[in-house]
């Protein structure tokens, strides 16, 4: 039995290293494990020139927003009753 190749498998074959980075495979710098997590739960698009968040250099500012609000929940959670009954007395 021969193997008929996808169109897609052609393309990643034939095309060198440099390109399938730049066409397939977002940004990673400045991005931390979460960035990443959650660009991939969004069902990113398999083109990612197409997607400002993939391309950016900088860190788009949606992630850093929701690192904000986790940080704010952790920290909230952590605080104790007695620790908000003395900052009161302060």
């Amino acid at each position: 039995m021969y193997y008929h190749p996808s169109l897609f498998e052609t393309f990643a074959n034939c095309c060198p290293s440099p390109v399938r980075r730049y066409f397939l495979y977002p940004e990673t710098s400045d991005r931390t494990l979460e960035d990443l997590d959650a660009y991939y739960r969004a069902n990113p698009p398999l083109i990612v020139t197409k997607d400002k968040d993939s391309i950016s250099v900088k860190r788009p500012q949606k992630f850093v927003e929701m690192e904000e609000d986790d940080m704010k929940k952790v920290t909230h959670e952590r605080e104790s009753p007695v620790l908000a009954e003395h900052k009161q007395e302060l």
